[in-house]
């Protein structure tokens, strides 16, 4: 299986990266094209580059792709499409 990309990113789901400081960060398919990363980047090469603006942290991070969540409906919580990287199974 090819690596997942930012375009892989589909237009109702978020990369969410979690800080083992429990701090969470979800961007949308074109928020980090917009910052510069272009959209052809495979995920697993963001992962070296994040650092978590609470805690200061530059490893550690949970990144997986999820459907985005509407407020108005409440459904249980699907379960991540793609998991790029997990600390605890590292």
């Amino acid at each position: 299986m090819p690596a997942m990309r930012l375009c892989d990113i589909g237009i109702d789901e978020v990369l969410a990266i979690r800080c083992q400081c429990r701090r969470i960060v979800q961007f949308g398919r074109n928020a980090l094209h917009q910052l510069g990363v272009p959209v052809e980047t495979p995920i697993a090469d963001i992962v070296p580059r994040l650092r978590c603006d609470n805690c200061g942290a530059r490893t550690g991070f949970a990144v997986t792709i999820e459907a985005t969540r509407d407020s108005s409906i409440h459904v249980d919580r699907k379960p991540p499409r793609a998991v790029i990287a997990d600390p605890e199974k590292d």
